[in-house]
């Protein structure tokens, strides 16, 4: 499986400093779907638990993932990180976009899993 990491989201939070901490979570967190077909039909949005940390990724069609969002399960948007969370939406809609983005622009960074 592929992680797909736009390079906008890289700089968001310095993401791109905590790869290596986002892999070792990706390895031992437990995987739970979350929701499905949130862009397309055979999408599914994906949130890892690990400790007091959440990775939430978009899993596409062909299995790879797109990744989210990485934090805290103690921040704001931590909490309640679902999709009848008005913030989390928001959200969720700004980081779809970036990603479209920077897939247009190829500003992609990919990590097998």
């Amino acid at each position: 499986m592929k992680i797909i990491f736009s390079k906008t989201l890289l700089e968001i939070g310095s993401i791109n400093k905590k790869i290596d901490r986002i892999m070792t979570i990706l390895k031992k967190g437990v995987f739970t779907a979350i929701c499905k077909r949130i862009l397309l039909p055979k999408s599914q949005l994906i949130r890892i638990n690990y400790m007091n940390e959440v990775i939430f990724l978009l899993k596409t069609a062909n299995h790879d993932c797109l990744f989210l969002f990485y934090g805290s399960k103690n921040s704001p948007i931590g909490k309640n990180m679902t999709t009848d969370n008005p913030k989390f939406k928001f959200l969720l809609s700004q980081r779809l976009n970036f990603i479209g983005k920077d897939i247009d622009k190829n500003a992609l960074d990919i990590y097998i899993f």
